[in-house]
């Protein structure tokens, strides 16, 4: 035990977590931004440009991300690319995230309801406030929960930066155990210490849920207090709460 709780606060695995959040931090940025350009590719007009999209998808998720990193940093110096080992395994994370994420935002956008797009066309909007106003409101509080889960498999899947000599945690807790032998309570410390990472994301998931929930119940003596949703543009006010307060018709 006094082995395991060394190993849990050992600056050197600790330091491995940082360059784990770096490497996702990569990922994922890098594939929402990849992922926006998808999706407006695969909802667009020109038939063109949704081919060239699933013709991505394909190739990105249906090849291993452990062969897209190796890719990444030992083929790409063949054709003058060379990158640094932490920018490439957050290049291939990202590359390999943007299909999952871009379909995460298609179909929240898809799953708004046509009735209020019609609506909205018929008031005269822009597809430009359409889109701020109406649809991505919902479809932002609709894949909420994807993108946390696609968020933890991201961190999951930056030990595999690894292969590509990336000192993250994983490579850590492998060069500490293969020089002190004691396999089981380094990688079981290691393991705990996803854990935290990972609980920790969700965590944030639930709390972001809870903040941009516009239905939250009202305690009992409705007063009202000013949330993040509130400030939001599409934030909905509930009459019912008005009444009584001042300013209220109650």
């Amino acid at each position: 035990m006094s082995l395991f709780l060394h190993y849990l606060s050992m600056p050197y695995l600790l330091e491995g977590i940082q360059v784990t959040f770096q490497v996702t931090a990569l990922g994922l940025g890098g594939g929402v931004i990849l992922g926006l350009i998808l999706a407006w590719m695969q909802l667009s007009r020109f038939r063109l440009l949704a081919v060239l999209a699933r013709g991505y998808a394909v190739i990105f998720r249906g090849t291993p991300l452990l062969l897209q990193m190796v890719f990444a940093y030992n083929a790409l110096p063949y054709i003058g690319i060379k990158l640094p080992a932490i920018i490439a395994a957050g290049l291939a994370l990202a590359c390999n995230e943007a299909p999952f994420i871009a379909e995460m935002l298609r179909s929240a956008v898809l799953g708004v309801d046509r009735g209020q797009v019609s609506a909205g066309q018929a008031l005269g909007m822009t597809p430009g406030v359409l889109m701020h106003r109406v649809i991505a409101p919902q479809a932002i509080r609709t894949m909420i929960p994807a993108f946390g889960n696609e968020s933890v498999s991201a961190l999951k899947n930056s030990s595999l930066a690894s292969v590509v000599a990336v000192q993250e945690l994983t490579l850590r807790s492998t060069q500490l155990a293969s020089s002190t032998f004691d396999f089981f309570s380094i990688f079981f410390a290691s393991g705990l210490l996803y854990l935290v990472l990972t609980f920790a994301i969700s965590v944030i998931q639930l709390f972001v849920e809870w903040l941009l929930d516009l239905d939250r119940a009202k305690d009992g003596t409705k007063r009202r207090e000013r949330k993040l949703a509130d400030y939001l543009p599409w934030h909905r006010v509930d009459l019912a709460t008005l009444d009584g307060t001042p300013g209220g018709h109650g």
